[in-house]
């Protein structure tokens, strides 16, 4: 799978190998791509995807196309990076409109239906989420080894700082907490089923935070 890094005096995203994907996207200045990219993959499976569509929809002809990206998965990988970019500035800015709660488990579930809410607002992304729950094991590993520390540093900062407000129960370090945490958010999409409705997901959501507070909060809050 292709990375990139930013390289060269007029500091573009030039394709090179090895390097890190965190340094540039080239997606992220490719609109065209992004939305016939976007569009195809919201409406279709991974397999059923037409990379040649996609190319042709966005306007490119392929020599260009291949000299950022090495193939389809390349380009999904990058569009999924590109709307959980907008994603996170959604959140960021939610919380600067509204006032956060103190609550460690009340942020995190303001967090989980702030996420779903986003989705419903762009019914794309909302279609994209979805298909995603249903892809193959091969695409959700490609997904998740392209971004195994997504939130991860913003999770952690949460959970530090619910810690040294007595939040959680005694004996409980916040390493372990953070580790027990992630492990079930990152696994919660294998409790929601792509047929799930819309409450039916938000009740399941509220479920495993129900769980993590009965499990880890201090029992005199």
């Amino acid at each position: 799978m292709a990375e990139w890094r930013r390289t060269g005096v007029d500091s573009e995203y030039r394709f090179v190998r090895p390097s890190k994907r965190a340094e540039g996207n080239p997606l992220l200045h490719m609109d065209e791509l992004y939305e016939a990219a976007l569009d195809e993959f919201s409406e279709k499976s991974y397999d059923e995807a037409s990379l040649n569509s996609i190319i042709k929809t966005a306007g490119l002809n392929k020599g260009r196309f291949y000299f950022w990206f090495s193939d389809k998965m390349d380009l999904y990988i990058c569009m999924i990076d590109r709307v959980s970019r907008s994603k996170f500035e959604h959140f960021e800015a939610e919380k600067l409109e509204h006032e956060f709660p103190e609550d460690f488990f009340e942020q995190v579930a303001l967090l989980a239906r702030a996420g779903l809410e986003y989705a419903l607002r762009e019914p794309r992304y909302y279609k994209l989420w979805r298909r995603l729950l249903a892809e193959s094991n091969a695409v959700k590993d490609a997904v998740s080894t392209a971004f195994p520390d997504r939130g991860e540093d913003n999770m952690g900062a949460l959970v530090e700082a619910a810690y040294s407000k007595g939040q959680f129960k005694e004996g409980f370090a916040p390493r372990f907490i953070r580790t027990v945490i992630d492990v079930l958010l990152r696994n919660a999409d294998s409790m929601i089923q792509a047929d799930m409705s819309d409450d039916e997901i938000i009740e399941t959501v509220d479920d495993l935070i129900k769980m993590l507070k009965g499990g880890t909060a201090k029992e005199d809050r």
